[in-house]
């Protein structure tokens, strides 16, 4: 078994709905402490460097622009994304079909016009793609002592070892064109625990085997190599939302969801004897291999063909999608065994300005009886 990596990353999930502008805080918290840390270095006392961090969401209605979008939005064309519109379907947050309205807000990020709602998993990482390496320390690196730190600080090696790097698989930091690839890949290999195909095209973000819909838009901001902003996976979107713009700037093209494309393929059909129709596991594995240069066995791989259709649909939730795109993006950066150094944080446990915390708490109120118990 490969040494135990001695990151961790804290993945935060903010359960139910989160209003968009409360999560955007939140990370730009994040992206500062960041910043200052680098700011710091230059200084006779540095501070300690901020952990690697995840930060996944569901958030309320909004249509995000990109950097180069903010001042070319008409009039007339924010009064269409600003109209109400009734949900398809009822959800838990929505249980009467009430009419929802949508914000537009404009964010740093590239690319164009996207729509992000319920029902839709927002992942935004926040980390150093050039990190310096981790020191020599006399910490055990063993999966308790890892996780013994509430605040999620760095563990290094035993006392007397050279400096390792921060990303086993990348010791020396990531490009940027390194960086999306990993997104999308952690993407595409979240999709395959749900039996589904993800691929790339010469467009960016992931899309479906045929390459005409897009499950997932990717979106990225850097600043001094912190990133922020990230991917918006459609789990079960209401897809109306995107019939008012022209998804990504991608005229022709369309989207769909984790739900949608499971019940198109039979992926949550009752068939052989109870089971799904699942792609071979061999198939799966082997495509893993080619774009990640092999990591190992997964031990989800072996249990997956035992899921039937009803057990997957039912695991199609945006907390437990989180989970598992967490885990694979972990595997990403630090290779076989990178899951086990995902460590779980509640926004509470966090050090967040008190105006933060408390607008989070007085926001999120209309959905607490509701939040998802997936953890």
């Amino acid at each position: 078994m490969p040494p135990f990596p001695t990151t961790i990353i804290r993945h935060i999930h903010l359960p139910s709905i989160t209003p968009f502008h409360i999560a955007q805080s939140l990370q730009n918290h994040l992206v500062s402490q960041f910043l200052s840390y680098k700011a710091s270095l230059s200084t006779p006392d540095p501070l300690a460097p901020p952990t690697p961090t995840i930060l996944t969401f569901v958030p309320t209605p909004v249509y995000t622009t990109g950097r180069r979008e903010h001042d070319s939005i008409s009039a007339e064309q924010l009064a269409i994304l600003k109209a109400p519109l009734s949900p398809l379907r009822k959800t838990s947050h929505n249980k009467y079909r009430n009419p929802e309205w949508a914000a537009v807000v404009p964010t740093l990020r590239g690319g164009q016009t996207t729509f992000h709602g319920p029902g839709q998993l927002v992942v935004y990482p926040i980390l150093d793609l050039k990190p310096l390496p981790l020191p020599p320390s006399s910490q055990s690196t063993s999966p308790s002592s890892l996780r013994s730190n509430a605040n999620g600080e760095q563990q290094a090696r035993d006392e007397g070892t050279n400096n390792v790097p921060l990303y086993n698989l990348w010791p020396k930091g990531l490009s940027v064109r390194c960086y999306v690839h990993l997104l999308e890949q952690s993407t595409i290999n979240t999709l395959a625990h749900w039996t589904l195909k993800g691929i790339r095209t010469s467009n960016p973000g992931v899309w479906e085997e045929s390459g005409e819909r897009k499950i997932a838009a990717l979106g990225v901001h850097l600043r001094r190599n912190i990133t922020s902003y990230g991917v918006g996976l459609n789990v079960n979107t209401d897809l109306q939302w995107f019939d008012r713009i022209v998804a990504c700037g991608l005229v022709g093209k369309g989207v769909v969801n984790m739900r949608d494309l499971g019940e198109e393929i039979g992926a949550w059909d009752m068939s052989h004897g109870g089971k799904g129709q699942h792609r071979e596991l061999e198939d799966v594995e082997m495509e893993m291999e080619r774009e990640k240069g092999g990591e190992g066995r997964r031990p989800w791989l072996e249990s997956l063909q035992r899921k039937n259709g009803v057990q997957l649909r039912g695991r199609l939730k945006p907390g437990i999608v989180a989970k598992t795109w967490a885990r694979e993006f972990a595997r990403g950066l630090v290779g076989e065994g990178g899951e086990e150094c995902v460590m779980k944080v509640r926004i509470e446990d966090l050090d967040v300005p008190d105006a933060l915390a408390a607008a989070y708490k007085k926001e999120t109120e209309p959905w607490r009886n509701d939040w998802e118990d997936d953890w």
